[in-house]
């Protein structure tokens, strides 16, 4: 346990490794698992949500192109407080309770998966995308804008292909996207 304000960089144990996912589509899987992401964190200046997951971290492929990494046994880790960590204006915090049971590797790998595809096949696909317009993740997004704050990583925005399309003929960028587990409407 944590016992200073500060953040600490651990060495990840045997018994539970990590996964990170970019925060722009990670919190749209974070709605897939409702509420059973186990203990998970925001790391506001990397940009990215971690979740520990019980177990070995094998048998997942290689994602890192899709944004999905596997922080494995022995790997270094920064991690916040229990109450948070201020890293400049950022809070760096826990999404979800310590105490609560990690979350399962099955049930987060489903959750990513319904947000981005197959693992198998995202590695040769490119990065996922979130469209600031209509919030769907996609790939074949366009750049839209850049902001470069001071004390942190580029910020960038990004457009799916229809939203962009309707922007350059001068309409209303908003349609309806899929949304798992919804019913159409």
């Amino acid at each position: 346990m944590i016992t200073d304000q500060r953040a600490q960089l651990i060495t990840v144990g045997p018994w539970w490794p990590a996964v990170t996912v970019p925060e722009d589509w990670g919190v749209l899987m974070a709605e897939a698992l409702a509420g059973a992401s186990g203990p998970a964190f925001h790391e506001p200046g990397l940009r990215y949500l971690v979740y520990l997951v019980p177990g070995q971290a094998e048998g997942w492929p290689d994602a890192e192109a899709a944004g999905v990494s596997v922080v494995r046994a022995g790997d270094p880790l920064l991690v916040p407080h229990v109450d948070g960590t201020f890293v400049g204006l950022q809070r760096f915090h826990w999404l979800a309770s310590l105490m609560k049971p990690l979350a399962s590797p099955a049930r987060l790998r489903e959750a990513i998966e319904a947000t981005v595809g197959p693992l198998e096949h995202a590695g040769g696909k490119g990065p996922v995308r979130v469209c600031c317009e209509c919030g769907s993740p996609t790939r074949a997004a366009v750049l839209v804008d850049v902001f470069v704050p001071m004390s942190s990583s580029p910020r960038e925005w990004y457009a799916c292909a229809a939203c962009w399309n309707r922007w350059q003929r001068g309409q209303k960028a908003r349609h309806l996207r899929a949304v798992p587990g919804a019913a159409a409407q």
